[in-house]
């Protein structure tokens, strides 16, 4: 089994995260946890310390959307296979709630930057919680796969297995546990999707207003 479809480490992954966001959830509420620290101050006032944290939340920005090109063109890329990628698109995600916490100061924001930070922080803990969602339905599928190679007896030395008859009949509950995981994946998938693209476009507007306002 990947790591990527593990519930204990989708739930460590949404741990991060949520312990990433606590400053920016604190924010909306209106306290600054990071605001009353001289280093924040610091940083704020430091245009290139802005530009740069910038930069690398938009670099994140275009490998996410780079995934999603390699997903749906039907052409043999280079370097590693689609699960590489996705589980690359996973960790850059959480890591990307840590670039947009140090470039913001753990503010989150108001009027267009304030819609940014909502679609974005919306889109990673849909994608998050979803992944937990879709690994608890794939390893409740476990025993079902196990029960079924256990439907298998060994052949003789040199020989293949050979199924038992009640092999070709797939183990009760099998067909209605991979379409609850086809459903979770969709529903989740569907919605992460639309936040992501929203957040590309009010993305697109926020680099505008800080070069040309």
């Amino acid at each position: 089994m990947n790591w990527e479809t593990r519930v204990s480490v989708q739930l460590l992954l949404l741990g991060i995260g949520a312990v990433l966001a606590i400053p920016l959830a604190a924010s909306f509420v209106g306290y600054s946890l990071l605001g009353d620290l001289s280093p924040v101050h610091a940083w704020m006032e430091n245009r290139l310390f802005r530009e740069v944290t910038g930069y690398v939340g938009l670099t994140l920005a275009l490998l996410q959307i780079a995934l999603s090109v390699r997903k749906r063109v039907e052409w043999n890329f280079p370097g590693p296979s689609f699960p590489t990628w996705r589980g690359f698109h996973i960790l850059a995600g959480v890591a990307f709630l840590l670039v947009i916490v140090v470039h913001t100061g753990g503010r989150w924001g108001w009027n267009l930057n304030g819609w940014l930070q909502s679609v974005f922080v919306l889109a990673v803990f849909v994608g998050l919680a979803g992944k937990v969602w879709e690994s608890w339905l794939l390893q409740s599928l476990l025993p079902v796969a196990k029960a079924r190679h256990r439907n298998y007896r060994p052949g003789s030395a040199g020989q293949t297995e050979v199924p038992m008859p009640i092999a070709a009949q797939p183990p009760a509950g099998a067909a209605q546990l991979r379409g609850k995981v086809n459903r979770a994946r969709n529903f989740w998938l569907a919605a992460h999707i639309v936040l992501t693209a929203g957040f590309a476009v009010l993305l697109g507007f926020h680099v505008f207003s800080v070069y040309y306002f």
